[in-house]
């Protein structure tokens, strides 16, 4: 395959700890986490969650254009579910793509998710790694300032920052909320977190790493 196309490699925070003795509430949560952001980006996100080991797994995304908003999405609900996680995103090409089971797949894209996830810095969110011949620095420099702003959110905060990201109004957001919360307590959370400004510059660093993407691939 000459298309680009994108891998997420992660697993769950001291999830012996936080899941000691429950494996299954786990791969549920993962389960509906995955599920959740699908119905949001259901193109992107063509074939379900590999979940191995207990707490690491894998997912497709199948239009690179799509990466940054779906590996945020995936955070900020699993943060909103109060599960700290760990992901690399591999962008490049698949060699043997098995549907049923990602993790069994291989190719470039594989081994860059694997190296991203392997090469993230302690208390981080999100690694990337692209070709080698693409000069990742600025995307990196984005990464951190991404990996701050996440960092900072609390669990309702992220929730709130997940709805805006996929352009659901407060009442739309608050029908999906767990518990019962007003559309002035997610105005709120908009306001505290700054929520505007935060998705201008990820979509600001969505679009720069398209065209780096893009130009690398002429």
């Amino acid at each position: 395959m000459n298309k680009i196309f994108v891998v997420v490699t992660g697993d769950v925070r001291n999830s012996s700890v936080e899941f000691k003795n429950q494996q299954k509430l786990l791969l549920r949560r993962l389960n509906k986490i995955y599920n959740f952001v699908k119905k949001y980006f259901p193109e992107a996100l063509p074939y379900n969650i590999d979940i191995f080991r207990g707490d690491s797994f894998q997912f497709f995304i199948s239009d690179y254009e799509k990466a940054v908003d779906v590996a945020i999405g995936f955070i900020l609900y699993a943060k909103y579910l109060k599960i700290d996680l760990k992901i690399g995103l591999g962008i490049g090409k698949v060699d043997y793509l098995k549907k049923s089971k990602i993790s069994e797949s291989n190719g470039e894209v594989f081994i860059l998710s694997g190296k991203a996830f392997e090469n993230l810095r302690k208390n981080s969110n999100l690694g990337l790694e692209l070709s080698d011949n693409i000069d990742v620095q600025l995307i990196k420099a984005y990464l951190d300032l991404l990996d701050i702003y996440l960092e900072g959110l609390s669990d309702k905060n992220a929730m709130a920052v997940f709805g805006k990201l996929v352009n659901l109004t407060q009442q739309e957001i608050a029908l999906i909320w767990e518990q019962d919360i007003s559309q002035q307590s997610i105005s709120k959370h908009w306001k505290n977190v700054k929520v505007d400004k935060f998705l201008e510059s990820l979509n600001r660093f969505s679009l720069t790493l398209i065209q780096i993407i893009k130009k690398a691939t002429l």
